[in-house]
């Protein structure tokens, strides 16, 4: 941390070191705005990143015309983007509910960005009327890890509370989490001492001497209220103003909402645009390595897979960003077998890493419970995430996966490689969005820079804590601990001891008549070349397809969502009127959760999303098929 100390703008103060966290208790509005306005003053003049959280009783209007004032060029100051006036509820209640880590993590965040911005660091202030007594606790646990935390880093945060709010109680709760305080009354400062014993002793006779005070000033507004029209032309001029806000409120709400909407419907037909092209390319490509082919043929059948591949990652990351940025992102918690998903996704790995003559391994202690619940689909997302990043910057060596119990409800996920590894001046950057390393370590090509923010916001989001180190040329470990309910049962030995997951049947079990729903010719004509061995017919919209089911009987149906005329879900609901046995399994290119839901609600047996992995379709049709088959050859002949 640099020793040269930050001027405050506060005369009673005037300058502190970085790593300052203080508090201040102020009796009245203007006494509030004549302490954050030559703070922030200061800080935007000495090349600080500043954020001002506002509360009652300044609103963001209020703030910034007082700035506009205090400031003369303070539109350089915004265009530059050097400050961000946030209301209370972007950042102490975002998602609808105070986390205190989420908002540590957010506040170091910001730091990294503003560094890289070129800033000298950061500066904040927050006003804390919009806590309830409730969550008091838990917000004074939020100012203890503050304390503890801010001095590593180049941050200086002053925590305003109204004297209207805290009882002796409170205050000494909050002077007791700050390294120094004051109270800002009728104009004038009080300082108060750090020293916590004779804070103590001192508090019962300030707290008394507030309450009369305050007793007082309520008396003389009560008199002052009875005698003074003036006050109540005030207080109506207020309501009409508080009214004008709340309708521009209102109004920016519904245009915030129809935004949202329109982004969502946006980022829903640009899935289905490109990945249902990328089926065709998928597919071709997957038959294609089944043919005869030359050297110089396999070779580049290599590059369009590889690229065909990244194009789907790229695409992927693109809306997983998307729907966490709009709030999308629900956590889905279910009882699994935690072995036995790891093993999955190990297992999706070893070919890559044999390619590269890596060694992956997993080391899972017998001891861990055999069951966990958390979101096992977000589990596997950040894994996979962290695996195959291992794996691309990892020339020679091992990846290793370990996992460990640390408390009955906690499991800690670490993934080591031997690999390029990471510059520690660059440790604090990796997961802001679309941060690329480049130069030296290599690191960044073929992405955009958002897998790890990914990461971390779904790491989050579970309730656990991504940590990272590295070593330039020796390798990097990433490590989180997931709270996550187990099950009594134990860890009990693999049937056949290798761990091993069994083969997918490539091909469709004989027999099956399947009726195909697609309206693009090439993708039906990549669909019906996976299903060889088995019939296939063709329908090219909804109304087709119940046409077809009238004059023919089918042992399934594979239903594409968006199709002309009548769509898939509709052509689903009126067959479901009249036959609820006949499976039908969704194939879309929409891959949004709600869109998965709304398959299963109209009555589909299942959901495949384009484009379409092979063995996973085989997979999924076979299943439904062997239940058909031995009902249409256990039934009397007609």
């Amino acid at each position: 941390m640099e020793e040269k100390k930050r001027e405050t703008g506060i005369d009673l103060i005037s300058a502190v070191p970085w790593g300052t966290h203080f508090c201040l208790f102020y009796q009245t509005k203007q006494d509030l705005i004549d302490i954050l306005l030559p703070y922030f003053k200061a800080g935007l003049e000495n090349n600080e990143f500043c954020i001002w959280v506002t509360s009652e009783p300044l609103d963001e209007i209020e703030v910034r015309e007082a700035i506009g004032r205090a400031l003369p060029h303070f539109d350089r100051y915004l265009e530059r983007g050097q400050i961000e006036i946030v209301p209370y509820t972007g950042w102490y209640l975002k998602h609808g509910s105070f986390n205190l880590q989420r908002v540590l993590n957010a506040w170091i965040d910001k730091l990294n960005q503003a560094l890289l911005k070129g800033f000298d660091g950061l500066r904040t202030a927050g006003n804390i009327t919009w806590l309830e007594k409730g969550n008091w606790r838990n917000f004074i646990d939020y100012e203890e890890a503050t304390q503890k935390t801010i001095g590593q880093y180049q941050m200086i945060a002053l925590c305003a509370y109204s004297l209207d709010n805290c009882g002796a109680s409170e205050l000494i709760d909050v002077f007791s989490k700050h390294q120094s305080g004051f109270i800002r009354r009728n104009g004038k400062y009080e300082l108060i001492e750090s020293s916590e014993g004779k804070r103590e002793r001192k508090a019962e006779g300030r707290i008394e001497e507030h309450s009369n005070e305050l007793e007082k000033r309520n008396e003389q507004f009560r008199e002052e209220s009875r005698k003074t029209k003036e006050a109540e032309g005030k207080t109506r001029q207020y309501a009409k103003e508080l009214r004008m806000v709340n309708l521009r409120l209102k109004a920016e709400t519904k245009r915030a909402q129809e935004a949202d909407r329109l982004k969502s419907q946006f980022l829903a037909n640009m899935s289905h645009e490109i990945r249902t092209p990328l089926t065709v390319i998928d597919g071709a490509v997957h038959l294609l390595q089944k043919d005869s082919l030359s050297l110089k043929q396999r070779d580049l059948l290599v590059m369009m897979r590889d690229s065909d591949k990244k194009l789907l990652q790229l695409i992927n990351a693109i809306l997983d960003w998307a729907r966490i940025e709009a709030g999308q992102t629900k956590v889905v918690k279910k009882e699994f077998l935690l072995k036995e998903t790891m093993k999955n996704i190990i297992s999706g790995f070893e070919f890559e890493a044999r390619k590269k003559d890596l060694e992956i391994r997993m080391i899972c202690p017998r001891h861990l419970p055999s069951k966990i619940s958390t979101d096992e689909g977000k589990l596997t997302q950040i894994l996979s995430n962290l695996i195959s990043n291992a794996l691309k910057f990892t020339q020679k060596g091992r990846v290793e996966v370990r996992l460990s119990e640390e408390s009955n409800s906690t499991i800690r996920f670490s993934i080591e490689d031997t690999g390029i590894g990471i510059p520690e001046e660059k440790l604090p950057l990796i997961f802001s969005k679309f941060y690329q390393m480049n130069g030296a370590t290599g690191r960044g090509r073929g992405s955009v820079g958002l897998g790890l923010p990914i990461v971390k916001e779904l790491v989050d989001l579970l309730g656990g804590k991504m940590e990272v180190k590295s070593k330039l040329g020796k390798g990097s470990l990433f490590c989180f601990s997931l709270p996550c309910v187990s099950s009594k049962e134990r860890v009990v030995p693999d049937r056949d001891g290798s761990g091993t997951p069994s083969k997918t049947e490539e091909r469709v079990k004989k027999g099956v008549n399947i009726l195909i729903a697609e309206d693009d010719s090439s993708t039906y004509d990549i669909i019906r070349r996976f299903l060889e061995g088995c019939t296939t017919s063709r329908a090219v919209d909804g109304e087709d397809v119940l046409k077809k089911i009238k004059e023919k009987s089918y042992d399934m149906v594979l239903m594409d969502i968006r199709m002309p005329k009548m769509d898939g879900l509709e052509a689903t609901r009126r067959i479901r009127e009249k036959d609820s046995d006949l499976p039908i399994i969704a194939v879309t290119a929409r891959t949004f959760k709600a869109d998965e839901d709304k398959c299963l609600a109209a009555g589909c047996n299942d959901y495949i999303a384009k484009p379409i992995a092979p063995q996973k379709l085989i997979a999924k049709i076979n299943q439904y098929a062997v239940r058909r088959l031995s009902r249409r050859q256990n039934s009397p002949p007609k």
